[in-house]
């Protein structure tokens, strides 16, 4: 039974059954040069749909999408033209001008569509990238038959419904497979490497696949009884030419691609180096607000490691102890402890390192120490722990309360003097009572 698509038109006639088709032959190297061509496109194509997720802006988008579709899209037709040069019958073939560059319209607008829908990396769901597969199979097909329409030559062309049936199959089918490969491989970082060159070759074989595929739906039929007239082109040459075109844009696109993501590289490094410059600042400020506080206190801070080597000593101190900052950092804390008490300090801190036991932090109370003169000063103690990059800084605030013992001890003075002068004043009355009686 006969099946082709010009059945719905006109009978079919005796003379357009299947054995009387004009015999067609491939060049091998033309196919695989054609193959090669569609791989490299789609190489190209795919590497732009990273710089489509990256734009910042709609118009930088617009223009990597257009990029990446018309690189694919001329890809696909280049492939096309040179798989049909690969192609040869016994009788001259040439091509309309118009109707061959307008079949690179489909291509382009389905691969503009196809990466806008990868581009959207991990967000894509399974519906979008069937539409995807179907966008990009659909505008190969469209591409393909339309450049089968601008063959001009000496025969009828015929088609199989049920070849150009499988032939759409086949690009979308392979399409999907490529699509999917793309979005899978990205989501694990040990394949991320693989993803645009297993996806290229897997989409380029598609476009090869659909093309072969529709050239065994093609049927060609003799007009006339004068066969053997050679064809209008020169394949080679016209391969040749295409493959440079293809290759040459490619490698722009590439190089657009490559040039786009050193400008975003260098965007970025120079949004950090601003972030930090900021955050330097800030912390200056910081730093100078909490230092103008720290040195306008009049309680000594100090704090130390867990080795008891001072890390920071503020004016306050230097106004209890007499050192200076230049003279205790660091030094172990010992040095502004009674000799008494600096032998037990290092075993306490012996102690807690093994422990962990927490006797004095968070605690306030009264201390002794002992002065750049060696003169024992009362302070008043109190420390805190914090983290450090893991490790913990202990900050005590010390006040001298040399005053305060003073007045204390005046207090107490004067209390007892008043006492004394209250017993001397009942002695002297209870005598005074006495001698009256």
């Amino acid at each position: 039974m006969n099946l082709y698509l010009d059945r719905f038109f006109a009978p079919i006639q005796e003379a357009f059954e299947p054995a009387n088709a004009l015999p067609g032959t491939y060049s091998p190297g033309l196919v695989a040069l054609s193959v090669f061509i569609a791989v490299i496109a789609a190489i190209v194509a795919l590497s732009t749909s990273a710089r489509i997720a990256a734009a910042k802006s709609k118009r930088a988008r617009a223009a990597w999408l257009t990029a990446g579709g018309g690189c694919m899209g001329g890809g696909i037709w280049g492939m096309h033209f040179v798989g049909m040069l690969a192609f040869s019958l016994p009788c001259g073939i040439s091509y309309d001008p118009l109707i061959t560059l307008i079949s690179m319209v489909p291509g382009m607008l389905a691969s503009t569509v196809s990466l806008l829908v990868i581009s959207r990396g991990d967000r894509i769901t399974f519906r979008e990238l069937s539409i995807g597969a179907v966008l990009q199979g659909g505008g190969i097909g469209a591409m393909h038959y339309a450049g089968m329409a601008a063959m001009r030559l000496d025969a009828l062309l015929l088609y199989d419904v049920y070849t150009v049936a499988l032939s759409v199959l086949v690009a979308v089918v392979l399409a999907f497979v490529s699509l999917g490969i793309l979005v899978l491989l990205r989501s694990v970082d040990a394949f991320r490497p693989l993803a645009i060159p297993v996806a290229a070759i897997v989409m380029g074989c598609s476009v090869a696949g659909m093309h072969y595929t529709a050239m065994q739906a093609a049927l060609f039929f003799p007009l006339t009884n004068v066969l053997g007239t050679e064809s209008t082109l020169d394949p080679t040459t016209m391969a040749i030419v295409i493959t440079l075109l293809v290759v040459c844009f490619g490698a722009a696109t590439l190089a657009a691609a490559f040039a786009g993501r050193q400008f975003e590289t260098a965007s970025e490094l120079r949004q950090e180096i601003d972030r930090r410059a900021v955050l330097e600042l800030e912390a200056r400020a910081n730093h100078a607000r909490l230092q103008a506080i720290m040195d306008n206190i009049d309680a000594g801070i100090v704090t130390i490691n867990q080795q008891g080597t001072i890390l920071h000593w503020s004016p306050g101190a230097t106004a209890t102890f007499g050192y200076t900052l230049e003279e205790v950092l660091g030094q172990n804390i010992s040095m502004i402890m009674p000799a008494e008490h600096s032998d037990n300090h290092d075993n306490y801190l012996a102690h807690y390192l093994q422990t962990g036991e927490r006797k004095i932090i968070g605690i306030g109370r009264e201390v002794t120490g002992r002065r750049k003169d060696g003169s024992p000063v009362p302070i008043d103690l109190a420390i805190s722990e914090t983290q450090l990059e893991g490790k913990p800084l202990y900050i005590g605030v010390m006040n001298d309360i040399t005053e305060r013992k003073q007045n204390h001890a005046e207090l107490v003075q004067a209390r007892e003097e008043a006492e004394a002068a209250n017993k001397a004043k009942s002695l002297f009355l209870a005598n005074m009572s006495h001698e009256l009686r």
